[in-house]
């Protein structure tokens, strides 16, 4: 049986059917009237509770039934958009509710992005604060583009991925991304590769195409390391946990990505054992200006030290900074002081102009 998440959606301008289930009757008739005053073609199924429309103009139709409804009625209408006059029994995990259609809707031009691959990879250097900030690895950050090349703002792509099936394919892509973006790029540096654990159903399925290009790519798995992004938001730590093992059982490392922002704990450290440790910038950046955060971090080196675990501190921008995780123990770092995130592109000229080692 086919995945249904491992493919995009159909974009809402290509569905002109819309059958819609409002809560009662009297949003149903309030529906009826605006269709009759607006002269759409529709079909009021009294008996059944729903309506189905024709619209020549489904972005449009949408905007205009969420400005129709009252905020609890857009939440509990639920509406289908679909190419079918009598849509099949497997369409019907597509019906959601109008104010998530609504933010399907802003997730279109994010469909087309992918599409039509309109996204590239960035690396920024994480380097060691016992050798002279040398890279030891790069980490691969993902960077949308719009129909003029410029770059999106990564929380304006991000944020729009409400849809799971976007959601899932924009990981899935940022994953693919990393992996042929490091393939290219000249050193045998460690890869650091963000990961949102929600986007994985079943490990085995939903990361076999990102563990397949590693090994079309001839990148040794003891180079890359996964990271584990938004972990606070997993309420099934034993799923995360399956996804942990089929990682290292391929061979990889994993990263916890922005420990110390306020969801993470320690209990989650131990249960995940992870190979690295990302203290969140949050954390980093209060610990000149105050003992406080200065002993938490201490007490994290000291902890992770003794169970194998590297650290890396997050968001370093100046050398006092720099200096005071290395006196706390922290062995490696990232951020503005050592290297901005980098187009490939520009790497590649660097590497050409003998200006880049690794």
């Amino acid at each position: 049986m086919p995945c249904l998440a491992c493919t995009l959606p159909d974009k809402l301008e290509t569905l002109q059917k819309a059958f819609v289930w409002p809560p009662q009757g009297h949003t149903l008739y309030k529906i009826a009237h605006y269709l009759d005053e607006q002269g759409f073609a529709y079909d009021n199924n009294v008996v059944e509770g729903y309506i189905r429309v024709d619209v020549s103009e489904p972005n449009r139709f949408i905007v205009s039934l969420s400005g129709l409804l009252t905020d609890g009625e857009a939440t509990d209408t639920r509406i289908l958009m679909t190419e079918s006059e009598q849509p099949s029994l497997g369409e019907f995990g597509n019906v959601v509710s109008l104010d998530r259609m609504m933010q399907r809707l802003r997730g279109d031009w994010l469909i087309a992005l992918l599409e039509e691959k309109r996204y590239t990879s960035y690396r920024q250097p994480i380097v060691s604060l016992e050798e002279g900030f040398a890279p030891i690895g790069h980490e691969y950050l993902f960077r949308g583009l719009d129909h003029d090349g410029e770059i999106l703002s990564p929380a304006t792509v991000f944020e729009s991925a409400s849809d799971p099936r976007i959601f899932f394919n924009l990981d899935r892509s940022a994953r693919l991304s990393a992996v042929e973006t490091a393939a290219r790029l000249p050193g045998d540096a460690k890869i650091f590769i963000n990961f949102m654990p929600g986007s994985v159903y079943d490990p085995g399925v939903c990361l076999r195409t990102t563990v397949n290009a590693i090994v079309k790519a001839e990148i040794p798995p003891e180079r890359v390391i996964f990271e584990i992004v938004e972990s606070e938001r997993v309420k099934d730590m034993g799923h995360l946990r399956g996804i942990v093992n089929f990682y290292r059982s391929a061979g990889f490392k994993i990263a916890l990505d922005d420990y110390g922002s306020g969801y993470n704990n320690i209990d989650t450290l131990m249960q995940l054992e992870p190979d690295y440790l990302k203290l969140d910038k949050t954390l980093i950046q209060h610990m000149a200006k105050g003992s406080e955060k200065r002993d938490m971090v201490e007490m994290l080196a000291e902890r992770c030290a003794k169970n194998g675990i590297h650290t890396i501190g997050e968001g370093v921008e100046d050398g006092e900074t720099a200096q005071l995780l290395r006196a706390a123990g922290i062995t490696y770092a990232q951020g503005f002081l050592f290297g901005r995130p980098t187009a490939p592109e520009d790497v590649l000229a660097r590497h050409e102009a003998g200006e880049l080692t690794v």
